[in-house]
């Protein structure tokens, strides 16, 4: 366990940037809009609101871990509004990103705002975000190879992102196409108090994103590409997920979906990712396993016991209040008319 810890510790350290080492890189991207863009809070035409949850689990099976135990777990929930005829979106996010049983919690509240523009079927979304973090360091669990330094058991920031989306409908489908940056103000973050702080480097995100491309009536595809840069890391995944309609109950769509995914770094292939889920009506949950293809059990590793594992979970829903009229007949008062 302690040469875990000085795996681990050693590598933040080294970097004095321990949070953003780990930025968020969710599987299902696209289940979490507001970690993914702000341009798409309250992107969404037909429903007032959005509600999102999603959860990642990542590597487990780490030597000297216990059954259940992760390095790092990073849940997130999120809450939209589409207002004035899907004019303006807001939203509010909060996701907690914990790396090995609390040694390092960082929790992070985004606010967001996006306006989105019709151009005839397509639309053009810009979209701003405002983050506060707040990370805490234990240092009680902390195991030091030479002299115990001081540190800064927490800290807190204020940073903005911000990000573009256009969606062209190209008939058959429609496709969002994105770009996003985080941490335009380039925070300072200082983990040994008596040495040096360092500039979180900008993180930029671009994706494309099939929405719905529809085969029959039944079977639907959902291919997808998404990239992220900070600093030299890189990190790309792409791939498809599908669905099958079973049945309609009251109108709505009950449908499984099935996914398969790549992800790689620059050219090497990292993981190979399969998907599960089930969508009724507005409802949509999903589970992702990520296999990971870069770490195994033999070679020289001491902390690696078996092929690390990665889960996600995630759930979303979408709605719209059943408010008889005229109070929000054909929602009046959230769309003036002017």
């Amino acid at each position: 366990m302690q040469r875990l810890l000085l795996l681990v510790i050693s590598f933040l350290v080294l970097n004095l940037t321990f949070y953003s080492q780990n930025n968020i890189h969710y599987t299902q991207f696209y289940n979490s809009p507001m970690t993914l863009n702000p341009a798409l809070t309250g992107n969404y035409t037909e429903d007032l609101y959005r509600i999102s949850g999603i959860i990642r689990q990542q590597y487990s099976d780490l030597n000297s871990f216990q059954k259940g135990e992760f390095l790092y777990q990073t849940p997130s929930g999120s809450g939209e509004l589409s207002l004035f005829n899907n004019r303006l979106g807001v939203g509010l996010c909060f996701l907690n990103d914990q790396i090995y049983n609390n040694i390092f919690n960082n929790k992070r509240l985004y606010l967001s705002s996006a306006v989105h523009f019709p151009i005839k079927d397509n639309r053009l979304s810009f979209g701003i975000q405002g983050m506060i973090n707040y990370g805490t360091v234990d240092g009680s669990k902390f195991q030091w190879a030479g002299p115990t330094e001081p540190l800064n058991e927490s800290a807190t920031y204020f940073d903005l992102n911000a990000g573009i989306n256009y969606q062209h409908d190209f008939g058959w489908f429609m496709t969002d196409f994105g770009i996003s940056a985080s941490h335009l103000t380039e925070p300072t973050e200082k983990l040994l108090k008596n040495g040096p702080g360092s500039k979180v480097p900008m993180y930029y995100k671009a994706y494309v994103n099939f929405l719905d491309w529809e085969l029959t009536d039944r079977i639907s595809i959902y291919p997808a590409f998404y990239g992220s840069w900070q600093a030299s890391a890189t990190d790309f995944l792409y791939g498809s997920n599908a669905s099958y309609k079973l049945f309609n109950v009251a109108g709505a769509p009950t449908k499984v979906f099935a996914g398969l995914w790549l992800r790689s770094n620059q050219l090497n292939i990292e993981s190979i990712i399969g998907l599960i889920g089930l969508g009724w009506g507005k409802t949509k949950v999903m589970f992702s396993y990520d296999y990971n293809t870069s770490f195994s059990k033999g070679g020289n590793s001491s902390y690696l016991a078996g092929r690390t594992n990665t889960f996600e979970l995630s759930i979303v829903f979408l709605g719209k209040p059943n408010v008889k009229p005229p109070l929000l007949e054909d929602n009046f008062i959230l769309n003036p008319r002017f």
